[in-house]
């Protein structure tokens, strides 16, 4: 698995990427409001410290707000359906009806992740929605290149 585009199938949209950390040190990074600030809104938006919370349970959920280049804020709410660590994350976006599936596999020491988010309306299937996703990735794998998160 390499820095691939993501790609939509049946109206879902599928990113899969190999990172250099372990699967515990990527699910610490999608869990803590510090690690979420620092990628989340990967190039397109800032996404300020102070505004994220995280409820880790299942029924529980994070909350970010993102800050595009011209100053906008948006807040975002996601609810957790279901947390299986350091395996699998599942949350839903109330707003847009996205559920999103984070899956985490351990291949030597990297970690093979796998982002199916599934239910996109129509007028997020759009290759500014995968632009998206794929410069999160890419902030993440910068993220946990340079943070030391414990192995």
């Amino acid at each position: 698995m390499t820095a691939g585009t993501p790609q939509f199938r049946d109206g879902e949209l599928i990113a899969e990427r190999r990172l250099r950390a372990t699967p515990e040190q990527v699910w610490e990074a999608f869990t803590r409001p510090a690690s979420l600030a620092a990628f989340w809104g990967g190039t397109h938006a800032a996404v300020p410290p102070e505004s994220v919370a995280v409820d880790l349970r299942t029924g529980g959920g994070f909350a970010l707000d993102t800050q595009a280049p011209d100053g906008s804020r948006h807040r975002l709410h996601f609810r957790y359906r279901r947390l299986a660590a350091p395996q699998e994350m599942v949350f839903d976006e109330p707003r847009t009806g996205i559920r999103t599936t984070i899956t985490l596999r351990g291949v030597g020491d990297d970690t093979c992740i796998t982002v199916h988010q599934r239910s996109l309306p129509h007028e997020l299937q759009t290759e500014r929605a995968a632009e998206g996703l794929a410069s999160t990735l890419d902030a993440l794998a910068a993220y946990l290149e340079t943070t030391h998160l414990p192995r």
